[in-house]
């Protein structure tokens, strides 16, 4: 059986805390950067998306994009690649990191 191309990407914010929260102007900053590399996956390619936010979902802060277009394979694409560049992104700062050590260190010295 075939499977159905994928036309949805839904983002899911891992929270630290258990305020169940996230700093707006931060959560809006991200999704414009994802929605620009959705933009320009489909620029790429040479295609016109739709993309529209469906209503949220239980648990944490889980916003569902439903991508709209003539061509169901090319969408699947799109978010396909999308998902590949994004996992691509560090989510931490090695160097900040490998500073981080180095302050402990010192101060148990």
């Amino acid at each position: 059986m075939q499977q159905a191309p994928s036309t949805k990407l839904q983002m899911h914010y891992y929270l630290n805390d258990e305020l169940h929260r996230m700093d707006a102007i931060v959560r809006n900053k991200c999704e414009a950067e994802l929605l620009a590399i959705v933009q320009e996956v489909a620029k790429a390619l040479n295609t016109h998306i739709i993309i529209d936010a469906e209503a949220w979902k239980e648990g944490g802060l889980r916003d569902i994009w439903a991508f709209a277009n003539a061509n169901a394979g090319v969408l699947s694409v799109i978010i396909g690649v999308t998902s590949i560049i994004v996992s691509r992104i560090p989510t931490n700062n090695p160097e900040l990191e490998q500073l981080k050590k180095e302050d402990l260190k010192l101060s148990i010295l």
